[in-house]
């Protein structure tokens, strides 16, 4: 059945009503600012109700309002069903009606509402160049350990947690870091094309997919204590672009097969970390700031590397993660998994000493292109 619109001018009774009810001083006003941590602006919030149903019943009235009254509720505590305490993703929402979308995080992880939040897009005309982000020096990234990662569906991505401590520093660190995990976050095969993944874009443009490989401070034990500090946490951010095959990545993939449903684990053959990524010498060019986790509880104080060098991988390789699913057998296929871009606020996107030569090469293309086209025109 085709979805209907509450906005649509056939239903002016229901719109005219909520809107009111919402807007103007109705018995649901005062929760229409969206700014106001514990509630979403009403227009917004009927926007995602219309988004979250498969098709509209017949009292579209009193749908809207019971999906939007169990929201208040949840936003005060009152849901005494625990409606809305599962986090999810909006592409979670079309089968699990009441788990908080991205948008609705910070009713139960305040954070999540805070001013450096992650991932953004970076505009690499307002970049400040930092001469001391010079190449990070990667300590164990090229050992292949002898025990096994452990690699599991976490009902919201695939993640590997590794069973020995390669390390970063340098590269403007003030510390050093050994990684504990790395995870992967995707889009969704369309028709024709393959609509992106990665929770970092540049100038607008994002890549297939992104991959997280998750620091703490080598003198903390573990991700709980590192939060505890606030430069405890250290990602390097990887894109995914899709490309030719890469042999680098067929164990892992392999794996995919066996954490389908959520809550499986298994046991993998480890793999050096240096193998999953671009070249050490395709590394000098990277963008820093201090952002937060991507998802619950969005903790803040992360120190973001986000590598220009994009990983590659077939397309092939890439549809191969979105055959894991959310929950158990039949549930949703995991895809889109990513959170939307958040505003930068009064931060700063640091870049690389080594790719101060990129932005100067481009300009100089740009001016010949053009004098070229100029000097063809009044010939």
């Amino acid at each position: 059945m085709e979805k209907a619109s509450l906005h649509s001018a056939a239903e002016p009774v229901v719109t005219t009503d909520l809107r009111d009810g919402f807007g103007t001083g109705g018995q649901w006003s005062g929760n229409e600012n969206r700014d106001i941590p514990g509630s979403l602006g009403f227009l917004e919030r009927l926007e995602e109700w219309e988004h979250s149903q498969p098709c509209i019943s017949e009292n579209k009235e009193s749908a809207a309002r019971t999906w939007l009254k169990e929201g208040d509720e949840r936003s005060k505590g009152t849901n005494k069903g625990g409606i809305g305490a599962h986090w999810c993703y909006q592409s979670q929402k079309y089968e699990q009606l009441h788990c908080e979308g991205p948008r609705q995080w910070h009713l139960t992880y305040a954070a999540c509402k805070e001013k450096k939040q992650s991932p953004i897009n970076i505009v690499t005309k307002t970049v400040v160049h930092d001469k001391s982000l010079k190449p990070l020096n990667f300590e164990g990234y090229d050992v292949k350990g002898s025990s096994k990662w452990k690699i599991e569906n976490n009902g919201h991505t695939v993640k590997v947690t590794l069973s020995t401590s390669p390390k970063i520093g340098g590269g403007g660190l003030e510390r050093k870091y050994k990684a504990i995990e790395f995870h992967f976050h995707w889009g969704v095969q369309g028709v024709q094309q393959y609509h992106p993944g990665s929770e970092h874009s540049i100038d607008g443009e994002k890549q297939a997919m992104e991959l997280h490989i998750v620091h703490i401070r080598e003198d903390l034990s573990d991700i709980t204590e590192a939060k505890k500090n606030a430069d405890g946490v250290a990602v390097l951010a990887f894109f995914i672009k899709a490309e030719e095959e890469n042999k680098n990545y067929a164990t892992l993939i392999k794996e995919l097969e066996n954490v389908n449903y959520n809550g499986q684990t298994a046991k993998m053959d480890p793999l050096p970390l240096s193998s999953l990524l671009p070249r050490e010498e395709d590394l000098e060019r990277y963008y820093r700031y201090v952002g937060s986790l991507t998802t619950p509880d969005c903790h803040e104080g992360v120190i973001w590397t986000v590598f220009e060098k994009p990983i590659e991988l077939s397309s092939s390789q890439i549809a191969q993660f979105s055959t894991v699913r959310f929950g158990e057998k039949n549930s949703t296929y995991m895809v889109e998994n990513f959170r939307p871009a958040q505003f930068l606020n009064e931060r700063k996107v640091y870049w690389s000493s080594a790719s101060i030569l990129l932005p100067t090469a481009k300009v100089l293309m740009s001016v010949l292109a053009l004098t070229y086209i100029l000097s063809s025109l009044f010939q």
